[in-house]
C-alpha cells in the first residue's frame, strides 16, 4: 500500500532576494579563445583545467586560483578512429576516456588517458580497460571534421566511489522489437580499474515489452536496472478502461550468469521517470515522478521506494506536488484554470528528469527540468519552413529524507527559448557547504521577480543576467542572488555566457569562462555574499 502524506506546509516560496551588489566579480587578462565542442572544467587543490574538445583537438587549459591564464596544451595523437567517450575524475585523479573501433578485428576497445592535474599534461600512456567484439549501440554524438565525442558506453558510480560500472547495449544482428531481446554487457571495476564483474545478460523480455530506465551499481559491485515492463503485448500506456497504467515496474539484480526480477507495486500511478541508487549497505532506494494518466512527461507527484538488496520491498511511499508549486510564476489565467481542476488533474508539463544526488546521510535530492521541443513555420520565398523551438522553462527541486518523507519542495523560476538548440540555456546545478546551487542566464527584466510574477523569457544567444538561486539543505529555504548582468560586468560587455563554464571553488566562490569580443576569452571569478541585506 503506497502511503500519502500531505506537506503543504512544508512548501513555501518566500525567498529573499539578494542583487548583484552584494557579489564581487574580478576578471583575468584575456588569453586565446579555442572554437570548441565542449568544454569542461574541473577544479583540484587551488587550480583550474578546462578541457576542450577542439576541431581536430583536445585543448588543455590551466588556470591558478585567481583564474589567471598560466598555460596551454594541445593534444593530436588519438588514434583517428577514436571516440570520446567520457573525461572527468575517477579515484582522485582525472582520465579520458576513448573508445577505438577496429575493423579488422571487428571489435571496440575502451581506453583511458590521465590528466596530470597539477603540470596540466594528458600523459601519453594509454591504457586498455575493456573490449567488445562486435557492434555497440550509441546513443549521442558531437562530430567535428576529426574529433568525436560519443556515447557507446555508460558510466555509473557506487554511492562511496569504491565501484564503476560501464554498461553498454549490443547491436542486434536481426532487426525488429518483436522477437529481439536486448543484450546489455555490464563490466564492473574497482578504484584501480581492475575488473571486478563481467557479465553480458540477455534481458528477460523482448524489446517491445521491457523499456529500461536507468542503470546503478552498490558498493558490493552488483549491477542493477530498473524497467518498465508492459503487462500485454499490445505495449498500450493505459488498459482499455484508461485509468490504469498497462505496465509495471521491475528491478532487476544482475549476478553472475542469473538475472533476479522484483515488481515494484506503485498501485495506479503512471511513470514519468525513474532512477534507481544506493543509499545504504542494505538496501536500495528508488524514486521519480509520477502522473495519473495525462501526458507522458507530466509530473503530479513524487514517489520512492525502499528495497532490500535480498529483493524484499521494504516502503513505498507517494507525495502529490502541491498546488502552489504548480501555479507559482505562472500566468494568473492558468493558475485559475489549474485550482478548478481535480488533484489528478493539475500536473506540472514536460518534466524532464535531470538530477539524483545521494546525501551522505542517505537523504536524496531530485530534480527535474521543464523541457519542450516545438515546431515553428516560418514562410520563405512563397513556401512555409517548419523549424524547431526550444524551451527549457522551470526546474523542480525536492529533497527525500532518510525516512522517505519529503523534506522539502521548490520551484525554481525561470523562462528560455531558442532556436538554435540548447545554447546557453538550461542550468548548471552545484553542491557544497549545504548548499543546492542552481546556475542558469534569466533575462535581466526578471532582477526583482516576486513569487507571483511570470518570470519574462531569455533567448539562448549567451547574454542576460546570470542568476543563482540557491537552496539550504536542511531547511529548503530558497534565495535568490543575481550574479551579473552580460552587458556590464567588471566595467565590461561579455558574451558567450553559459552555465555550463561555470565551475564551483567553494560555498560561494566560482569562476566562469566568457568571451571578450576580440580580445579573447577571458575567466571571471565571483564571490556571493548572501548575508548582506
Amino acid at each position: 500500500m503506497i502511503s500519502r502524506f500531505l506537506f503543504i506546509l512544508l512548501f513555501s516560496l518566500a525567498y529573499r532576494l539578494l542583487f548583484s551588489q552584494n557579489v564581487e566579480v574580478t576578471a583575468s587578462k584575456p588569453y586565446r579563445a579555442i572554437n570548441a565542442l565542449k568544454n569542461l572544467y574541473f577544479y583540484y587543490n587551488d587550480q583550474v583545467i578546462s578541457v576542450k574538445i577542439g576541431d581536430k583537438a583536445i585543448v588543455i587549459q590551466k588556470f591558478d586560483k585567481q583564474g589567471n591564464f598560466k598555460q596551454q596544451r594541445e593534444y593530436k595523437d588519438l588514434p583517428k578512429t577514436a571516440s570520446i567517450e567520457r573525461i572527468g575524475e575517477h579515484n582522485g585523479s582525472y582520465y579520458v576516456f576513448y573508445s577505438v573501433w577496429n575493423s579488422s578485428k571487428k571489435q571496440l576497445d575502451l581506453f583511458y588517458r590521465e590528466i596530470n592535474f597539477a603540470t596540466g599534461v594528458l600523459e601519453r600512456e594509454s591504457r586498455k580497460i575493456l573490449t567488445v567484439i562486435g557492434k555497440v549501440a550509441d546513443n549521442f554524438t558531437l562530430s567535428s571534421s576529426r574529433l568525436l565525442v560519443r556515447n557507446h558506453f555508460d558510466f555509473q558510480y557506487s554511492k562511496d566511489h569504491s565501484r564503476l560500472l560501464i554498461q553498454y547495449r549490443r547491436i542486434l544482428k536481426q532487426k525488429g522489437d518483436t522477437n529481439n531481446h536486448d543484450v546489455i554487457g555490464f563490466e564492473v571495476f574497482d578504484r584501480y580499474f581492475n575488473q571486478l564483474f563481467h557479465a553480458e545478460v540477455a534481458m528477460p523480455y523482448t524489446k517491445k515489452m521491457m523499456d529500461n530506465l536507468d542503470y546503478t551499481v552498490d558498493r558490493n559491485g552488483t549491477p542493477y536496472v530498473i524497467a518498465k515492463v508492459y503487462n500485454d503485448e499490445t505495449t498500450d500506456r493505459s488498459n482499455s478502461n484508461k485509468e490504469l497504467p498497462n505496465y509495471h515496474i521491475e528491478i532487476l539484480k544482475i549476478g553472475a550468469g542469473q538475472v533476479t526480477a522484483k515488481p515494484i507495486a506503485l498501485e495506479s500511478r503512471f511513470i514519468n521517470s525513474v532512477a534507481i541508487f544506493e543509499t545504504s549497505d542494505s538496501f536500495m532506494t528508488g524514486a521519480g515522478l509520477y502522473h495519473n494518466g495525462t501526458d507522458r512527461h507530466d509530473a503530479d507527484g513524487i514517489f520512492v521506494f525502499k528495497i532490500k538488496k535480498d529483493g524484499e520491498t521494504l516502503e513505498t511511499f507517494a507525495y502529490d506536488i502541491p498546488s502552489e508549486v504548480i501555479n507559482a510564476h505562472v500566468k494568473s489565467s492558468i493558475a485559475r484554470k489549474n485550482r478548478k481542476k481535480s488533484e489528478e488533474e493539475e500536473v506540472l508539463s514536460d518534466m524532464f528528469f535531470d538530477i539524483v544526488r545521494v546525501m551522505n546521510d542517505g537523504s536524496v535530492l531530485l530534480v527535474a527540468e521543464q523541457y519542450e521541443e516545438r515546431a515553428i513555420a516560418s514562410a520563405m520565398n512563397g513556401s512555409e519552413l517548419l523549424y524547431p523551438y526550444y524551451l527549457y522553462n522551470s526546474i523542480l527541486a525536492a529533497k527525500v529524507s532518510t525516512d522517505g518523507s519529503i523534506a522539502w519542495i521548490n520551484k525554481v523560476p525561470k523562462r528560455q527559448a531558442g532556436r538554435r538548440g540548447r545554447g546557453s540555456m538550461s542550468y548548471q546545478y552545484f553542491y557544497q557547504g549545504d548548499k543546492h546551487h542552481f546556475i542558469y542566464l534569466d533575462n535581466p527584466a526578471n532582477a526583482d521577480l516576486t513569487e507571483d510574477e511570470v518570470p519574462s523569457p531569455v533567448s539562448n544567444m549567451g547574454a542576460g543576467l546570470l542568476t543563482d538561486y540557491y537552496i539550504d539543505d536542511a531547511s529548503g529555504d530558497m534565495k535568490r542572488i543575481n550574479v551579473f548582468n552580460s552587458k556590464d560586468v567588471a566595467n565590461m560587455k561579455v558574451t558567450r555566457v553559459s552555465p555550463f563554464k561555470v565551475i564551483q571553488l567553494s560555498e560561494y566562490e566560482f569562476f566562469i569562462e566568457v568571451n571578450k569580443r576580440k580580445k579573447g576569452n577571458i575567466m571571471l571569478k565571483f564571490r556571493l555574499d548572501p548575508d548582506q541585506n
